[in-house]
């Protein structure tokens, strides 16, 4: 996503915007370590861009000044911007992941726009070494059944994600 007047049409004007810009630009994350941040190293090194990283101490600030113009692009999770990408007031040009979300049905894939990248990011949940394998199974078998109630599902989908396929 990009600041809302960025000129480029679609996902490969913008890359080659980028290619063509790289060291005049911005590129905003949520600070070291963050989804925004790691799926942002990946997507300019995948297309050779060398913008000025600015991190900020969260995905709120940040995404405020994409949204003010002060960020030339981010690349973030979806579930952080979808209120902006669907208020207009950012400029969205895909969804790295391998179909469209639910939530913002009417922005392409990467792959549908043409260009290869596909960033997941996961969650996982995790119990202290040591706790006995019947705790583990409990607790496997208490996510598996949150995982498939609807109203969770349909939870992701408003966050614009979707969930866990259960074990």
């Amino acid at each position: 996503m990009a600041k809302k007047n960025t000129a480029a049409a679609n996902l490969k004007d913008f890359i080659e915007y980028l290619q063509s810009n790289s060291s005049k630009l911005t590129y905003g994350h949520a600070g070291v370590g963050s989804i925004a941040h790691v799926s942002g190293l990946v997507f300019n090194a995948k297309f050779g861009l060398k913008p000025t990283l600015v991190p900020y101490r969260g995905t709120g600030p940040a995404i405020q000044d994409l949204v003010a113009g002060q960020l030339d692009y981010m690349v973030d999770q979806s579930l952080n911007v979808i209120p902006q990408i669907l208020g207009g007031t950012i400029k969205v040009y895909a969804i790295a992941a391998p179909e469209r979300l639910p939530s913002l049905p009417n922005v392409p894939t990467t792959g549908e726009a043409g260009v290869d990248f596909i960033f997941r990011a996961w969650n996982a949940m995790v119990a202290p070494h040591g706790t006995p394998n019947e705790i583990v199974a409990k607790l496997a078998n208490a996510l598996d059944k949150a995982l498939d109630d609807p109203a969770v599902q349909a939870r992701y989908v408003e966050l614009g994600s979707s969930a866990p396929k259960p074990r």
